[in-house]
């Protein structure tokens, strides 16, 4: 049942208030808005005075926007929705006489009124209440049971006989309580009954019903209007002349019932406000849409996707998948030491010194990182790689990172884990869309973390460069060749600068020109200053000179620009937290919507406006990511 709003102006404020007025204060009167079919929405509309309506004569707005109203049916058999009616009747001592042989004879009059598809029960209710007619569609059996007025007894049970009353009903008609009594409550918790106002209104509530009350005499007002108005009916005073006006009333209140159902335009899971305008007169009234997956008018058969997801394979496939995905990112991350003793064959065979014996890794031909990935996928991955041009770019972030792995094999793990967090994803949510979103998380992931990777190891040779040009310029100036001085900066230097310059040193022992290999070692660190002392030693070797003063003289250049670099990236900090800061918090926000309130998410990903805004929404941090790094980014 909803609530009416209701505007009321207080001076110059206009705040809402939800009430019911009294039933003969106005003509038109929403009685309940089923939503439980959203989008479509089915308005039970009471008019008095009316013999009839049609869709021409209806308007009806939602949230001020007229809708189209698909039908106008008179409540009754042809809606398949019945109503039902309960007469209780106070027969307590203050209604001896005449003021019960009144309210019996309305009560006939109300039941003659009345059509044949209303369904009647009777309760008469003085100490306890008492069920003189279950509820029937058998008008006659009615009119027999309230052909003579009971004897009166002292005591009004007037809260017990609402509670008994709302358990009269069955089906699913609309229910109604009409109320008569003359009296206030004289039985309740002095007299050891649990039965008061608040749980009267809690059975009605959970009975569905509305309770119509009418006041006889000197009756308690406030007890019948608050019950009334706590189930959204309504109360009346009347005298024993009018009293069989009232029941008139009720009759035809009853009876011109009419069922409009038209098609909603509110969001899910959002407040409508429902205007219907008639000749007779307007009302409001409101209710709240569905969630999404509380709709009932989907189709409720799983699809093959939710099957799977539901099966005890799915379990099995995703432990499975999981444990690769997780021993492939350990492998990927934390496992480069698993090759130390490849590495060590390699060198020997290479016949390198016991100290480059150590520290040479050249590049293998497969991974131990990467053994668990069957060959045949390692091949598939590398050949479309080469064709899609992915595989130059891994192989160059691989070398700059210092990764001993194959871009194929990367590539290959990078799939795995992309497709097992989907698989993970649609178990958990059993939702595709969070599944795909899993799954370019997934492939993106190990991407990101290796050019962080690499660009890591670049600062760290960037930051190493002023101390190994100095080492090679003070091993020169103590009369050493260029090769030795070289090979003292893999014993002096730490990583990760001795890896990549043992490497050179062992190249050029090879048989590798040192231009070339001066060259190649500056392309794999990607850094400019590298490649411009490269250019510089490779030229004064060419040129002559003398190169430990060449050295020294661009290893304080370096030095002093890498202080500025420092300084610039100390200046730039809180810019560079406040982009990851606005980058990851819309992400953050939806994870924790999703855990704690998964019905504000679910409108974005089943409606159409919903996955326009997502998509619309991930181009807007796309471009905003980017102006923000770009403003946060100083070239020194």
């Amino acid at each position: 049942m909803s609530r009416r709003l209701l505007i009321v102006a207080f001076g110059l404020a206009l705040p809402f208030a939800w009430a019911w007025p009294a039933l003969a204060d106005q003509n038109v009167q929403i009685r309940d808005i089923d939503s439980s079919d959203f989008p479509s929405v089915a308005v039970t509309v009471s008019v008095q005075g009316s013999t009839g309506l049609s869709a021409r004569e209806v308007r009806v707005l939602e949230n001020d926007v007229p809708v189209n109203v698909t039908s106008v049916r008179p409540l009754g058999p042809s809606t398949d929705q019945g109503v039902d009616v309960v007469l209780a009747i106070d027969t307590s001592d203050t209604m001896e006489g005449a003021p019960l042989q009144t309210a019996y004879a309305a009560a006939r009059e109300f039941v003659t009124k009345i059509p044949p598809w209303i369904r009647v029960g009777i309760l008469t209710f003085a100490p306890q209440p008492q069920v003189v007619q279950p509820v029937t569609s058998d008008h006659g059996v009615v009119l027999g049971s309230l052909a003579s007025p009971p004897s009166t007894a002292y005591g009004t049970s007037l809260y017990d006989a609402i509670a008994m009353a709302s358990g009269m009903f069955s089906g699913t008609g609309q229910r109604n309580i009409i109320l008569l009594s003359d009296g206030r409550n004289t039985t309740g918790k002095a007299n050891f009954s649990n039965i008061d106002v608040q749980a009267a209104v809690a059975a009605a509530h959970d009975a569905r019903a509305t309770i119509f009350s009418v006041g006889l005499g000197k009756t308690d007002v406030a007890i019948l209007q608050q019950v009334s108005q706590l189930t959204h009916g309504s109360y009346v005073t009347a005298s024993l002349s009018d009293l069989d006006a009232a029941y008139r009333t009720l009759a035809r209140q009853l009876a011109q019932q009419y069922l409009i159902t038209y098609r909603s335009k509110a969001p899910f899971g959002t407040q409508a406000i429902v205007t219907v305008e008639l000749p007779g007169g307007t009302d409001v009234s409101g209710f709240l849409a569905p969630p999404p997956h509380a709709t009932v008018g989907t189709a409720n058969t799983p699809t093959a996707l939710a099957r799977f997801f539901s099966s005890p394979l799915a379990v099995v496939t995703t432990v499975g998948l999981t444990f690769l995905a997780a021993l492939s990112l350990i492998s990927l991350l934390f496992g480069v030491q698993m090759r130390a003793g490849r590495e060590k064959q390699l060198a020997h065979a290479m016949a390198a010194p016991p100290r480059i014996r150590s520290r040479a890794r050249p590049k293998p031909e497969g991974s131990q990182l990467t053994w668990w990935i069957p060959q045949p996928v390692v091949g598939t991955a590398a050949r479309v790689a080469e064709y899609t041009g992915l595989a130059a770019w891994t192989e160059v972030r691989l070398e700059r990172a210092g990764l001993a792995m194959r871009p194929g094999e990367f590539l290959a793990g990078t799939v795995i884990a992309s497709l097992a967090c989907g698989l993970v994803g649609g178990v958990v949510s059993r939702n595709i869309v969070v599944a795909l979103v899993l799954v370019v998380l997934g492939a993106l992931v190990p991407m990101i973390l290796l050019v962080r990777a690499s660009a890591a190891r670049a600062r760290q040779l960037q930051a190493q460069l002023p101390d190994v040009l100095m080492v090679i310029a003070s091993s020169m100036r103590a009369g050493h060749s260029f090769l030795q001085a070289l090979d003292m900066v893999t014993k002096e230097v730490g990583e990760p600068s001795a890896h990549e310059f043992t490497r050179a040193v062992t190249e050029i022992r090879l048989g590798r020109p040192v231009d070339e290999a001066l060259q190649a070692l500056a392309e794999r660190t990607g850094s400019e200053d590298f490649r411009w002392s490269v250019m510089a030693i490779n030229i004064q070797r060419q040129v002559g000179g003398n190169l430990a003063e060449l050295l020294e003289t661009v290893a304080g250049t370096i030095r002093e620009r890498e202080t500025l670099r420092r300084q610039v990236r100390v200046l730039s900090a809180e810019g560079r937290l406040s982009v990851v800061i606005l980058t990851l918090l819309p992400f953050l926000i939806a994870g924790y919507l999703f855990v704690v309130k998964r019905d504000y998410l679910a409108v974005l990903f089943q409606t159409s406006i919903g996955r326009i805004l997502l998509v619309g929404s991930g181009l807007l941090m796309l471009i905003g990511y980017a102006w923000m790094h770009k403003v946060v980014s100083l070239d020194v």
